[in-house]
């Protein structure tokens, strides 16, 4: 786990991921993607969210989840889904300092 823009998370394809809301940023749309299948590894579905942050200009996702859910069209499998906010954030420097006068 890191820290970065004061939000705790991992970076993935290069983009931050974090399950936490960001209070500072630009919001850049909603990301999703969905597995079709059972067995996938988490990270498939993370380079799809992060291709799609990419594209809209941002370097996080935020409010992160995923879940596995049943499939209504086939009854008999599940598969994985995941979405979050894809934003455009930057670290927040302290303010220079300044001597008082």
């Amino acid at each position: 786990m890191e820290s970065r823009f004061g939000l705790l998370g991992y970076s993935h394809d290069g983009i931050f991921f974090s399950e936490s809301s960001a209070p500072h940023g630009t919001a850049k749309g909603t990301v999703k993607a969905s597995s079709g299948q059972q067995n996938i590894n988490i990270d498939k579905l993370k380079s799809t969210l992060a291709a799609q942050a990419k594209r809209r200009g941002a370097n996080a996702v935020v409010e992160f989840k995923y879940a596995q859910r049943a499939n209504v069209l086939t009854f008999t499998s599940t598969e994985w889904r995941a979405q979050g906010v894809a934003m455009l954030l930057v670290d927040r420097a302290p303010p220079p300092y300044r001597p008082p006068p």
